[in-house]
């Protein structure tokens, strides 16, 4: 294993080191119940070719003791080694977690969720595996071997020294035939991750694959990455395959050696019966702790593979976050203030050039143009989400990027276009607005953004299963479920991202009547495509390549040749009445 991924797992493994302790002391026990049963394996012998019976009747049944109790310290360790593995495991899979709720929102979106999910699931599954399954190895076999053989080199060294001039073999072939399975076992993870991000889009995009025909594109899609895994897989497993012939070879010679050179002293009376006896005994010990040595620099480099991608999500950047309390102040000129903002991402043209406006208290902003102009990246910067490159961005006067994210962001809620809702009840869902608050709270929530009357005709209520991403309920049900959410929340300034556009004009109706309830009093910036909500905006932003090319009101920008009064016009022309498709 790495250094490097040792001292990282040595991190997240020492606040469980009781029970590391508890897996070692009870090898120690183990080894000397071992050597114990050895030496009276030899005076057993003595026992019998002397025929002293009462002895002999005795010794047994202290074996016997000693064997039961050596099934007692084997559970222990057993039990500790699994102890150990899971609380470690579960430290790690927590430290994962965590970071990911951290990290910035960059690094997340160039990474595939489905590689993600495999990284915590399929990755820490490895690693668990090695901690339960050899760690107690990785303590009992070193010191048995040390044990017996310290024990037989006072029998006799001239056996010691034939029998173990394999190790260092075992130990320089183990490393020969394991050298690529670090490099492979990555590659085969890399491949199941890629496999699980291929289900899950299908998973979650099941509608679409099936209405543009995709099944078969999928299917190859899939079918290539797996073979891709397979024949990493095959190769991992060539390179076990190899280790069975070594470990017998391993197990077996020194035997083999023992019991033809032993007999051969025996004979010559260098060597007594008893010790012979106990010789091979042990000697079975010592051949299996180098038959496992193959296996064990197989499992650490296969589990260092793993946890390497593992520590990979822990690498990734975690969100810049300032330190300062967000103090929302009344008397304060604007809420939200631009001031020369530019922004891009890290591959690719720069999206705001030099941007600047201020919103007021109690104010509404329309940010109006096409695709791609720099709609959404301002909201993604008000959010936390990324930092500007050039310029200011200010809440209530206080840079943004000195606040600290979660005071930030409680004071803002949220409505998107691409609605999500989790996988739980409809109360749930609405809850995640306040977790503090009541039914009541939820219910006055539903009704202010005119949810209820659809929510108590279902056959639950509050309480009916929404599906994953709401898959049982319409856009404009989700959609209204989403301000319940975001009403909940009570925050002082609203960010609106088109929550009309995928709608039918009677949901449409609804939900507008509810952002127009509750927009009241509150500071909004929405991007929105319907004319009858942009007209209705204090001040409209029309953006154009990442720069404000224009700003006023309705009426003020229409009267202005410009590209506001332009995409109006292509959007009457086309016949779209109250629609304005302008991105």
């Amino acid at each position: 294993m790495k250094h490097g991924v040792f001292w990282r797992l040595l991190f997240f493994v020492k606040p469980f080191r009781l029970w590391a302790f508890f897996a070692v002391a009870a090898s120690l026990v183990i080894v000397g119940i071992d050597i114990f049963i050895a030496y009276f394996i030899k005076v057993l012998t003595n026992d019998a070719i002397d025929q002293n019976y009462s002895e002999l009747f005795r010794h047994m049944i202290m074996v016997f003791g000693a064997v039961v109790c050596g099934v007692l310290f084997k559970y222990i360790a057993k039990f500790s080694s699994v102890k150990f593995s899971a609380k470690s495991l579960e430290s790690i899979r927590n430290a994962l977690t965590q970071h990911l709720q951290k990290t910035a929102v960059e690094a997340i979106e160039n990474r595939q969720t489905g590689d993600i999910i495999a990284r915590m699931t399929n990755d820490t599954y490895v690693v668990q595996n090695y901690f339960t399954h050899k760690f107690a190895n990785l303590i009992y076999h070193p010191l048995v071997f040390i044990s017996a053989i310290i024990v037989l080199a006072f029998i006799n060294w001239q056996l010691v020294l034939i029998t173990t001039l394999l190790t260092p073999i075992a130990i320089i072939a183990s490393h020969m035939i394991t050298k690529p399975i670090e490099r492979h076992v990555k590659q085969l993870q890399e491949h199941l991750g890629e496999g699980n991000a291929v289900l899950h889009d299908t998973i979650g995009g099941m509608s679409i694959v099936k209405a543009f025909n995709a099944r078969d594109r999928i299917v190859q899609q899939y079918e290539t990455i797996m073979n891709e895994a397979l024949s990493k897989a095959v190769e991992v497993e060539k390179r076990r395959a190899w280790l069975s012939p070594l470990t017998i070879f391993l197990q077996m010679t020194p035997v083999i050696l023992c019991v033809v050179y032993g007999g051969y002293m025996a004979v010559q009376g260098e060597i007594g019966v008893s010790d012979l006896i106990l010789f091979i005994y042990l000697l079975f010990h010592i051949g299996m702790s180098v038959a496992v040595i193959p296996d064990l620099i197989f499992s650490s480099k296969e589990a260092s593979g793993a946890a390497g991608r593992m520590f990979e999500i822990l690498d990734h950047p975690v969100e810049p976050t300032g330190s300062d309390v967000l103090k929302p102040n009344e008397a304060a000129e604007a809420v939200v203030e631009f001031a020369g903002v530019s922004f891009q991402y890290s591959e690719g043209s720069r999206i705001l050039d030099h941007v600047s406006f201020t919103l007021p208290l109690g104010q509404t902003f329309a940010l109006v143009g096409p695709s791609g102009s720099g709609k959404s990246t301002i909201f993604k910067l008000l959010c936390g989400y990324y930092e500007q490159q050039e310029g200011e961005v200010k809440l209530y006067g206080q840079q943004l990027r000195q606040l600290q994210l979660d005071e930030l962001r409680s004071k803002i809620a949220l409505v998107s276009q691409d609605t999500y809702l989790f996988p739980a009840t409809i109360a749930e869902n609405i809850a995640y607005g306040n977790a503090r608050a009541t039914m009541a709270d939820i219910v006055k929530a539903a009704k202010m953004a005119n949810a209820h009357e659809f929510i108590i005709a279902l056959e639950k209520g509050y309480e009916s299963f929404v599906g994953e991403r709401g898959a049982n309920l319409s856009g404009g049900e989700k959609q209204r479920l989403a301000i319940a959410r975001a009403i909940l929340k009570d925050a002082p300034i609203l960010l609106l991202d088109e929550p009309t556009s995928a709608l039918d004009t009677q949901s449409e109706l609804l939900v507008q009547e509810a952002l127009g309830r509750w927009m009241k009093g509150r500071t909004v910036l929405m991007i929105a495509h319907r004319l009858s909500t942009i007209a209705e905006a204090d001040e409209i932003l029309v953006l154009d390549g990442g720069r404000l090319v224009e700003r006023g009101t309705h009426k003020q920008l229409l009267k202005q040749d410009g590209l506001y009064r332009k995409l109006v016009a292509e959007s009457l022309s086309h016949d779209q009445g109250d629609l304005i498709e302008i991105g």
